[in-house]
């Protein structure tokens, strides 16, 4: 009984311990991980680092190779202080899987709270930016106010305004903008569809249609301000301070090489052959078709399985399906993993018949029959001794 509670414990330990981040330490004056040490590869970790208490914010982008700033982050996080906490550190567990002895680009954005004249800048720049924006895309010409490009485009436009802007600030609730509502699809709309003559009269001067187009306008930003303006009341950050670590290479991983070995059999037509099945065991290659770490659940468990058979079939009295070549029968097929090493596959054949009919030799031409089978997974690591 008390081996059984000290095996027991031993296990969860064991869970406990494999269930852990690996740490990385990121010094900032150095720009380095773990003092010049490659990162873990095809691995969660842990990225922590210094702070000031000014800091509340901190977001890690991870880049492709050379691909900081043009090209978008592959993976994206943040640390965020959390209420009345004066830690100076941050610790923000990645759950993105790097690939092995390959190097990325790694930018580390500081975020602290915006001050008040901080804020009203942004404000402004922002409300003007979509207000310029506005008033280039509508034509007002006679008595009829038009779009110079359709809705859709518009609405798209400004929420790159707002994306852009929001580029050097965060949010302390951590609420992204979602873009423009339909609401504002249809005050556009509304304002493209409306003719100055219904309400002014077909006599009206050059002044009071602009009064009435500046009128319809107006009402339209407001809308669109009144959408953006949560992103100021929702402690607003202001970016000060990016780390830029180019080509930061990660550790090398060790190459597997699959191997598989089981049970498995090749269907023939009985009305030709006194067996319906040859069978027996098979060893091959496994190649699984993606990594679980980068790879959906149905890719990385499926592979591709070749091998050979380590018997030939015996059709009948006379006849022997065996394969070209090695003499024995090959196999070509797919294979899904059902319960971890285990994989059940199937595919075809390649035989060769061989045999005598009535004293004469046989030598059919190759041909391929299905198969089936059950194997199990050996994996081999091979890498060179440090």
């Amino acid at each position: 009984m008390r081996k059984c509670i000290l095996l027991s414990l031993f296990a969860m330990l064991c869970n406990i311990g494999f269930a852990q981040y690996k740490t990385v330490d990121f010094n900032y004056e150095k720009s380095t991980f773990n003092n010049g040490q490659p990162l873990p590869a095809e691995t969660y970790f842990e990225l922590t680092g210094d702070i000031s208490k000014a800091i509340n914010i901190v977001e890690i982008q991870i880049y492709d190779e050379n691909g900081y700033p043009s090209r978008k982050p592959l993976y994206q996080k943040l640390w965020k202080r959390p209420f009345n906490h004066t830690a100076e550190r941050f610790v923000i567990p990645l759950n993105y899987n790097l690939r092995g002895d390959e190097e990325y680009d790694f930018a580390i954005l500081y975020f602290k709270k915006a001050s008040d004249t901080e804020i009203l800048n942004f404000r402004n720049e922002l409300f003007g930016n979509l207000d310029a924006y506005l008033d280039q895309n509508f034509d007002f010409s006679r008595k009829r106010i038009s779009l110079l490009k359709d809705t859709r485009s518009m609405v798209d436009d400004m929420n790159q305004i707002v994306t852009s802007a929001m580029s050097y600030y965060r949010t302390q609730i951590n609420r992204d903008f979602e873009g423009f509502s339909d609401l504002v699809k249809d005050d556009i709309e509304r304002v493209e569809n409306s003719k100055q003559n219904r309400m002014l009269g077909r006599k009206s001067t050059e002044a009071e249609n602009l009064a009435r187009k500046n009128e319809l306008i107006n009402a339209l930003k407001t809308r669109v301000h009144a959408e953006v303006a949560y992103l100021l009341n929702s402690g607003l950050q202001v970016l000060v301070d990016i780390k830029h670590i180019d080509n930061y290479k990660t550790e090398k991983t060790q190459t597997i090489f699959t191997l598989h070995g089981g049970y498995g059999g090749a269907y023939f037509d009985q009305s030709q052959n006194n067996n319906l099945f040859g069978q027996g065991i098979m060893a091959g290659v496994t190649l699984p078709l993606g990594k679980a770490q980068f790879a959906s659940p149905f890719w990385s468990n499926t592979s591709i399985m070749m091998g050979v058979y380590f018997n030939d079939f015996q059709l009948n009295d006379n006849i022997t399906a065996t394969g070209p070549l090695l003499q024995r029968p090959y196999y070509l097929g797919v294979g899904y993993k059902v319960y971890r090493f285990l994989r059940v596959s199937a595919g075809a054949t390649l035989l060769e018949n061989n045999g005598q009919i009535n004293g004469r030799e046989v030598s059919n031409a190759v041909y391929v029959r299905p198969y089936i089978s059950l194997t199990a997974d050996i994996n081999l690591w091979i890498g060179l001794a440090k």
